[in-house]
Parts: structure tokens; C-alpha cells; sequence
């Protein structure tokens, strides 16, 4: 919105590039404070409101507000490492690397998690979520190491696409 570039590093941190400026400005993890929970950053997402949603491999999820350009943890995410993001309405969706899925309303704060179960083909089909994606009709797609699956959002669960050629979905676009 700002027509700055951000930049999520896997060791570097987040780093801020503006608009016509010549030097890039860094977050970093320092244990102050403010600063940014993990350097190895997965991932990043914005909001309505323009503020970023940030996922670390190594520190959880982290929220930069724009306006006070301050960096906090608001929520304790089922697991620290946190592949992709995507917000949805006033829902961020958050794919963790081993417990499952979690879906964070940043208007109520309320916390959701939805993970696999060998008895519940309604599930998931693995907790470590690597990709998440909605398409044009509104549907929602969760890529994990076993496969894909579509949420329901009438029946609040998941179908899962079955197909021999899919075993790891790293990518939907």
C-alpha cells in the first residue's frame, strides 16, 4: 500500500525497503521488547488495515502494526513454527509445521485449530500444513506433506482430494 518492498529472509529477519530510499530497515530478533520473535521468516501477510502478519520457523507469529511500526506477539499459536499464512475476512489462517492449522480472528482474538485424525476422514490428513490458498469462488485449499484438502466451511471440516500424483503440496497458486 506503502509502495515499499518487504522482505522475508530465512536468517535475515524482515527488512523494509521504502520507496525511493537507498537503505533497507531491519527487524531482528534481540530479545527486547518490540522486536522481531525469529530470523527465519516463512512468511508474511497483510490485513485490511494494512498492518503485516508475519510467520517464523523459528519464533511464531509476529503482527506489525503500520502505524506505530511497532512489532508484537499477540497470539501463542499451537506451534512455534509456522509455514504459510493467508488472511480471510477477519481470519488469519495460520499452517504450523507439525499441529495442524490455526485460524486466529484478529477482531474477537479467538483461536482455532484444526488438525488430522487416523478415525475422522473429515480431518486433515497431516498436521504439517505448507501451503494454503483460496480461490476466485471463495473456496479454501490446505496443502500438506500427505496431500490436499478443501475446507467446508457449512460443516466447519475438510474433504480430502484424493489422487495418486499428490503427496506433497509445497505450492497452490
Amino acid at each position: 500500500r506503502e509502495e515499499g518492498i518487504w522482505i522475508g529472509t530465512y536468517f535475515g529477519g524482515l527488512n523494509y525497503l521504502n520507496k525511493g530510499a537507498l537503505n533497507i530497515k531491519s527487524y531482528l530478533p534481540n530479545n527486547k521488547e518490540g522486536s522481531l520473535s525469529g530470523k527465519a521468516v516463512s512468511q508474511f501477510c497483510e490485513d485490511d488495515f494494512g498492518n503485516l502478519w508475519i510467520a517464523t520457523e523459528d519464533g511464531g507469529l509476529n503482527y506489525y502494526d503500520i502505524r506505530s511500526e511497532k512489532i508484537s506477539q499477540p497470539v501463542r499459536t499451537s506451534y512455534h513454527n509456522i509455514h504459510p499464512l493467508i488472511m480471510i475476512g477477519d481470519e488469519l489462517w495460520i499452517g504450523t509445521f507439525s499441529r495442524g492449522l490455526d485460524v486466529y480472528n484478529i477482531k474477537t482474538k479467538e483461536l482455532r485449530n484444526y488438525h488430522s485424525s487416523s478415525e475422522d476422514i473429515n480431518t486433515l490428513d497431516d498436521d504439517c500444513i505448507f501451503s494454503l490458498f483460496k480461490t476466485t469462488s471463495g473456496d479454501i485449499y490446505v496443502g500438506t506433506t500427505k496431500g490436499l484438502n478443501k475446507y467446508n466451511p457449512h460443516y466447519d471440516n475438510f474433504t480430502r482430494i484424493i489422487s495418486d500424483s499428490i503427496a506433497f503440496v509445497y505450492d497452490i497458486r
